[in-house]
């Protein structure tokens, strides 16, 4: 099963057994979204690397929202978002497999970033 992995540093995954200090388990869907983006292959981000990641996977996540929003605001006649159409969008949102990976994957970074920690991604 797909899931990405916080450990305290790099040196934890050199190990003969590294245990993780938090997983985040993905569903084969939200594994497939991910693949489609370039992640299919075990990895794992510390500094900089985690800083990159955590862009593209930003401006990944902001087109697809983008696009959520443009298309509930034409089903609406309207030019903007308005508060009461925001809970509409997120709830399309989390019904698409990649927006919830996306999702999964910018939280699990933000965490490791903000801890200082490494982050790893083991594909199925």
């Amino acid at each position: 099963m797909a899931h990405f992995a916080l450990y305290r540093s790099m040196h934890t995954l050199r190990g003969t057994e590294p245990k993780p200090t938090r997983t985040v388990v993905l569903s084969a869907e939200e594994a497939a979204a991910l693949r489609e983006l370039g992640l299919g292959r075990m990895q794992a981000w510390s500094l900089h690397g985690l800083t990159a990641l955590l862009e593209e996977l930003g401006a990944h996540f902001q087109l697809m929202r983008s696009e959520m929003v443009q298309a509930t605001c034409r089903e609406a006649g309207l030019s903007a978002l308005p508060e009461n159409l925001r809970p509409v969008v997120a709830a399309r949102l989390e019904a698409i497999p990649g927006a919830r990976a996306l999702r999964l994957a910018l939280d699990a970074g933000r965490e490791a970033m903000n801890l200082q920690m490494t982050l790893a991604y083991q594909p199925d």
